[in-house]
């Protein structure tokens, strides 16, 4: 049996010849597809279907399964017409249904459908049985919601359900945990970034009366956002206090690893150090690596002159010679030639 079953669903034909089980081996399949393709007249019929049991809308049915369960493939759809199809069914217990559809659509960003899914008409009320069917969807739908208040919103929604007969304990995300983890994902959502650095500048005065309390509190969503390559973050949060420390050069030596001009640019223009200082390193510690030799190994001779004219030193340590080490390993011809014009050269046994 094939596991893509979106490429089992024939709409034109399927909506209007009745459905037989000998169509496919498993009827579960047809019913992803079903969800999958927008066709809640097909997923009614798969349902109604004598023949078809519970099983057909279980969480996991085969270990090997591509796509999840119906709900929460309806969940991620938002289609609430499949939605309403699905939790109505006499088939499946319904505090897992609503579950499962309501991970979908936190996952995909859908608060629409998750209005409807934790609507008082459907009960059980409390049939969320964890705090992590919304924790864990939470930074997706986040980042695929076009709102930059989606995740408050969702908490107020969940808690908004909660009574003494039926409790819904659902802790609040720390503020600086949602700034860590969107501003390393992708796709980048500055917006957010922005709408969750006045929150936090809103709550405490004090960021704004004493700078280096910011750039501490700064420097780990900065390196996040640096290490995930999300330049469109990196400049809210330089523009809004994350200044440069003499700990902060290995963050240009991360961009340039990844072959990001934008990002090594951004940082240079702000101050940030091209070189990193060995002063702080013992004899028996390693020394830091330099930018340059990590822009020679991703052959990225834009970003090697830019931070010769920005101060990046060929004599250094962990700088010159590594890179022609690398370089010559790799069979860079291009950065071989680049290094040697500018008098690098290995000593023997190098």
């Amino acid at each position: 049996m094939c596991y893509a079953p979106a490429l089992l669903l024939d709409t034109s034909k399927l909506t209007k010849v009745p459905y037989t089980p000998n169509n496919v081996m498993n009827p579960r399949y047809l019913l992803q597809a079903a969800v999958i393709n927008n066709c809640p007249e097909v997923v009614r019929r798969l349902l109604e279907n004598d023949k078809n049991d519970a099983s057909i809308l279980s969480r996991n049915s085969h270990p090997a399964e591509l796509f999840g369960s119906p709900c929460w493939l309806a969940g991620r759809s938002g289609n609430l017409e499949t939605i309403k199809i699905l939790l109505s069914s006499s088939l499946g217990g319904m505090r897992e249904k609503r579950e499962q559809a309501l991970r979908g659509a936190v996952t995909c960003g859908h608060l629409e459908a998750v209005e409807f899914v934790m609507a008082p008409w459907w009960e059980p009320i409390n049939f969320i049985t964890s705090a992590q069917s919304i924790r864990e969807p939470l930074l997706c739908g986040m980042l695929n919601n076009p709102e930059v208040d989606f995740c408050f919103r969702i908490y107020e929604l969940v808690t908004s359900h909660h009574t003494r007969n039926n409790p819904i304990q659902l802790a609040e995300h720390i503020v600086w945990t949602l700034l860590e983890q969107v501003g390393r994902s992708t796709p980048q959502r500055a917006d957010i970034i922005a709408h969750l650095l006045d929150m936090v500048a809103r709550a405490n005065d004090l960021l704004y009366q004493h700078p280096q309390l910011r750039t501490e509190l700064y420097r780990p969503l900065l390196s996040g956002a640096v290490s995930g390559g999300n330049g469109k973050i990196v400049e809210p949060l330089i523009s809004r206090g994350a200044t440069p420390s003499g700990t902060d050069s290995k963050l240009i030596v991360q961009a340039a690893a990844m072959g990001r001009m934008d990002i090594v640019r951004l940082l240079v223009e702000n101050g940030f150090p091209v070189k990193r200082s060995n002063s702080t390193f013992g004899p028996n510690e390693r020394l830091p690596e330099q930018a340059i030799a990590r822009a020679v190994l991703v052959e990225h001779e834009e970003m090697c002159r830019y931070l010769l004219d920005h101060g990046a030193n060929l004599d250094l340590p962990k700088s010159g010679e590594l890179a022609m080490s690398r370089a010559k390993k790799e069979g860079l011809e291009t950065m071989i030639e680049f290094l040697e014009a500018r008098g690098v050269v290995l000593h023997s046994g190098d």
